[in-house]
Formats: C-alpha cells, structure tokens, sequence
C-alpha cells in the first residue's frame, strides 16, 4: 500500500540522485514532510511512548503506529534530502531505534536482550510470539542508525554487528526462513556498504567477502527470464518485479 509518506520517501530520494539545485526546494519539502510526520508530541506522543520517533503506512488505521521498516526508507530519504547531522527528526529517530533494539544496555523494556538485533517496533518481531531478533529487522535498524548520523564506532551501532557476526547467512532471512527473503538481501547489501564493511568474520573465524558471497548466490537464484522471486510468497515476494527491484538494489550495494 502506496501512501503519502511512501510517496515523499520516493520522490526526495529520486530528486537527491538527480543532483540537480533547481530541485532543492521540492526536497527541503520532501524532507520537512517526512519530518513533521514522525509521530511524536505533534499526535499526542512522549519520549517514553512505544511509536514515539518511528512513521508508518499512515492513514486511519495506523496513524499512530510505526516500524522499523518504514523508518529506514524515511530516514534515508530525510538524509539524502539534505537533513543536517543535528535535525531534531532524527535524535526522534533515534530513542525509536533504541527501543527497537535488544540491547538491555539502551533499552530499559523488560523484553529486551542484549544480542544487540532488532525486532519490528517495540515489543514485536516477526518471530512469531516472541521479542527474539531477526535479520532484515537488524540490517534496517544498523542503517537507521546510520542514516540518523550515528558514527559506526558507537556502541549501538556495533550492537548490531555484533548480531551480524553471530548470524551471517544467505540461505535465509535468520530467524524467520524464507519470509521477505529478497528484501533481507537487499538491507543485508546496503547495511554493509553503508557501514563501510567490506568482510564479515563470522563467530566462528570463518572470514566472509559479503559482495562475492552474495552476488554468487543472486546469480544461483535468477529464473531463466531473468527475474528473481521468493517461493515464500508473504508481503508480495511471489511478485516478481518486486522481488527483481529488490535483487537490483542489493547488486547496486555490492558494486559500490
């Protein structure tokens, strides 16, 4: 589901690639929307409140909820329109990620551990039933992180390394298999580039080039027309042009 937030996401980021200065005013508006519709003080929120800082689909029925999904893309959007390091959107952000975030040394909620992944929003992870982190969770939060300006030193963001090292695979999206498996490649892909991570050593010693790796396995993966598509097919991964888009996002990661 297509919504106005989704839309100043993808506009801001397509305009910021277009590196053009005519098209700085419609950004500074991209950014300054996707700001102002962090859900916070502005609908009723405090700090402390469990989507305080996140955003999320929008609309009726989940004004007042977000993820750490929908977070990424409006983080990385607000960046590449030009949010500076000390915008208060993103020290929002920033408490939501903390409490997305099983690490007991920043989070004070009772479920948190301290393997340093992610969940969907507090309190809730795609693992079924339970707060226990799992991949694309963990690479969208290290990104968020990142995008709200948060060096690679800091002991948040090395959290979740620390999860990366302890959890490095592509056979699937770790903890929950198969689900959402091509978006897991993708944030896997552009949470290491991102973070400037050329190898993994996993919890074993075994020393990973993740561009290799992965590129090996997309190439394992492409259908004979070209396509890629999840045999899982939940959150619309039996569609192959999703699934493609995705592929392509995550090759784009490894040539840079």
């Amino acid at each position: 589901m297509e919504t106005r937030e989704h839309r100043a996401e993808d506009r801001a980021g397509q305009l910021a690639a277009g590196g053009r200065q005519a098209d700085k005013p419609a950004m500074d508006k991209a950014r300054q929307f996707l700001a102002e519709h962090l859900l916070d003080e502005g609908e009723g929120l405090k700090p402390g409140d469990k989507f305080y800082g996140s955003i999320g689909y929008g609309g009726a029925n989940g004004a007042l909820t977000g993820d750490i999904i929908s977070l990424t893309f409006a983080l990385e959007a607000m960046r590449d329109a030009g949010a500076g390091a000390n915008d208060p959107a993103f020290a929002k952000a920033i408490n939501f990620l903390q409490r997305t975030q099983n690490s007991s040394e920043t989070n004070s909620e009772s479920w948190a551990k301290n393997d340093g992944g992610f969940i969907y929003y507090p309190g809730n992870s795609e693992v079924k039933d339970t707060t226990d982190s799992y991949g694309s969770g963990t690479y969208a939060g290290m990104m968020s992180y990142l995008y709200a300006n948060l060096k690679k030193t800091d002991p948040r963001v090395q959290g979740t390394l620390k999860w990366v090292r302890n959890n490095y695979t592509l056979d699937e999206n770790p903890g929950i298999g198969q689900k959402t498996l091509y978006y897991y490649y993708m944030v896997f892909a552009r949470a290491l580039q991102t973070a400037g991570e050329n190898a993994i050593v996993d919890s074993r010693g075994q020393r990973h080039n993740w561009r290799e790796e992965l590129a090996n396995k997309l190439i394992s993966l492409q259908n004979a027309d070209g396509s890629w598509v999840n045999s899982n097919p939940a959150e619309m991964q039996n569609n192959k042009v999703l699934v493609t888009a995705f592929t392509m996002m995550a090759i784009e990661a490894t040539l840079q």
